[in-house]
């Protein structure tokens, strides 16, 4: 499975939260998969422009509620650092690895000969209109 195939699978996994996946994958980025990383909102908003600094907050909780990350805060550093953060990659392998439900067309993942050919159009120069 291609890195390009992930997402949609864990974006369908995640129940659709665009916010989730994007903050699970700038931790993944930091390389939080192999160990804790220091993460404040304005490096996820590098990552994801569009994220409010609540929004950031929320998925963050979400993903550590869920099991997916953790959150290590030191008591001996002042309260406005960076929390560090692991993700933990067996459970996200787990998650994954979950058969996806029986559905006619899932974003992403089902083929649709419609969007192929849309790209196909998009890779082509565009001719003038005049």
């Amino acid at each position: 499975m291609s890195q390009h195939e992930l997402f949609p699978r864990l974006f369908w996994r995640l129940g659709g939260n665009h916010s989730q996946t994007s903050v699970l994958y700038a931790l993944l980025h930091r390389h939080a998969g192999k160990h804790e990383v220091p993460l404040s909102w304005r490096d996820i908003s590098a990552h994801c422009p569009v994220l409010t600094r609540m929004t950031v907050a929320r998925a963050l909780a979400d993903l550590v509620t869920l099991g997916l990350v953790s959150e290590h805060r030191d008591p001996n550093v002042p309260p406005n650092m960076p929390r560090r953060y692991r993700v933990h990659m067996d459970r996200l392998e787990a998650l994954l690895r979950q058969p996806l439900p029986e559905a006619v067309v899932i974003p992403g993942i089902t083929p649709i000969p419609a969007l192929d050919e849309l790209a196909r159009r998009l890779d082509q120069p565009q001719e003038d209109s005049e």
